[in-house]
Formats: structure tokens, sequence, C-alpha cells
């Protein structure tokens, strides 16, 4: 991977870490190639693009100035 990256520790249940080991070895992908796909998959659903969205960061700082 040739792109800067950074560390991110998540918590999951064992049962959840089983099933991303079992899925990346039948997918012959490692645990964090899912996660960053599912992550980025995420991210760029509609909703969550809304969210993100500078309109919204400017409202979400605005309101936090006025707290």
């Amino acid at each position: 991977m040739s792109e800067n990256i950074s560390r991110l520790t998540i918590l999951i249940n064992p049962i959840t870490k089983q099933k991303l080991e079992t899925l990346a070895d039948k997918s012959d992908q490692t645990v964090s190639q899912i996660i960053r796909k599912l992550v980025k998959s995420h991210l760029n659903e509609p909703e969550i693009l809304l969210l993100l969205s500078p309109e919204h960061m400017d409202d979400r700082e605005g309101s936090k100035k006025q707290e």
C-alpha cells in the first residue's frame, strides 16, 4: 500500500472477529483490507456524505461556539 495510512484500534466481540477472520481466509484478503473497504463504503453512503458536507460541518462548528 503506497498511500499514507494511520493506525486505528477497535474493540469487537470475539464472534465478530471470528467472522472477519473467516471471511478474510475465504476471500484471500486480510482483515484490515476488509475493514478498510467497509469503512470506505460506509463513508460514501449518501446520508454520511450529507453529514460530512462542508455546510453541515459549518453548522456543527457554529453550534459548538454558541454553547
